[in-house]
C-alpha cells in the first residue's frame, strides 16, 4: 500500500522478497513460513549489497500476540519432506534448511519463537530426559539449521528458538548431542534514525532494553 501500513484482524503468514517500506500489524499471531528477505541484502540475508542508507526496503512486524517461525512450512517450501505419524504429528529430522529473516519484530503480548516449541504447552515425548509425563503425541523434532536475522526483536518474554533435542534452530542435532548450526542476529542500524514506517520509534519511547 502507498501509506506503508497493513493491518489484519486475524493471523498473518508472511514470506518473500521485500522491496518497499512497510509495517504489518495484527491483533493475532504472525507466522514466518519461508525466507523473508530484503531485495538489497545478499544471499545470507545478513549483509547489504548497497550502502545501507541506499536500501529502501524495510519491514516491521507487530503482533498482538506471537511472531512464530513456522518450521514445518519452511521445510516444505524449501523442498524437504517429513513423516506424518499415526498421531498426526509431523517429524522433520535434521534437514538443516535454515531461514533468513529481514525485519523489525515486535511481539506485544508474548514472544518471538519457533512454532513447534511452544513452551510451556509443549507435549513431552516418551522417555523425555527433561522430565514430564510421557506423551506419544510429541511435536516436530530435529534441528532446522541456522537463523540469519537482520533487524530487531522486542518481545514480552523471551521465546524458545531451540528446545534441545526436540526441535528448533541452532543448538544440538537431534538426540546425538552434536552441536548444530547457530543463530546469527544482526541489528539493522538504520532503525536508530529511520525505522520502518509506522513501526515503534525507540528514541521516543520509554523502553527498557535488555540484550541477551
Amino acid at each position: 500500500p502507498e501509506n506503508g501500513a497493513i493491518f489484519v484482524a486475524g493471523d498473518v503468514y508472511v514470506s518473500g522478497i521485500v522491496n518497499g517500506d512497510v509495517t504489518i500489524g495484527t491483533c493475532g499471531d504472525i507466522y514466518i513460513d519461508n525466507d523473508l528477505k530484503y531485495a538489497c541484502t545478499d544471499s545470507t540475508g545478513l549483509n547489504f549489497i548497497v550502502p545501507p542508507e541506499d536500501c529502501g526496503a524495510k519491514l516491521g512486524l507487530i503482533a498482538g500476540k506471537n511472531v512464530y517461525i513456522e518450521t514445518k512450512h519452511i521445510a516444505i517450501h524449501k523442498g524437504f519432506t517429513g513423516t506424518t505419524q499415526a498421531s498426526g504429528n509431523y517429524y522433520h529430522g535434521n534437514k538443516q534448511e535454515g531461514v533468513i529473516i529481514n525485519a523489525g519484530i515486535i511481539a506485544l503480548k508474548e514472544s518471538f519463537k519457533v512454532f513447534t516449541c511452544d513452551f510451556p504447552n509443549f507435549a513431552r515425548f516418551p522417555g523425555d530426559p527433561y522430565g514430564g509425563v510421557a506423551n506419544p503425541n510429541y511435536p516436530l523434532l530435529g534441528n532446522h539449521g541456522t537463523i540469519n536475522l537482520l533487524g530487531s526483536i522486542a518481545q514480552q518474554r523471551r521465546g524458545i528458538i531451540n528446545n534441545g533435542v526436540r526441535g528448533g534452530y541452532g543448538g544440538k542435532l537431534g538426540p546425538t548431542g552434536i552441536p548444530g548450526p547457530q543463530r546469527y542476529y544482526s541489528y539493522d542500524t538504520r532503525f536508530v534514525t529511520s525505522p520502518p514506517r509506522y513501526f515503534f520509534d525507540v528514541k521516543g519511547s520509554n523502553l527498557d532494553l535488555v540484550v541477551r
